[in-house]
């Protein structure tokens, strides 16, 4: 297997995608390049206010 070049995060807003989200910018896990966040209207308005 080859070595990822970049890593990207899509980011639901939920509990998996924001604990990613921490795990990596504390270091635990590789870092990600970007994190990419579509909102479709189904997010709970809290949860748009974290990633905003």
């Amino acid at each position: 297997m080859t070595t990822p070049t970049h890593r990207y995060l899509s980011l639901g807003a939920g509990v998996r995608g924001s604990t990613l989200l921490l795990l990596a910018a504390q270091g635990v896990i590789a870092r990600c390049d970007a994190a990419i966040f579509a909102d479709t209207g189904w997010e709970p308005a809290a949860g748009r206010g974290e990633v905003a």
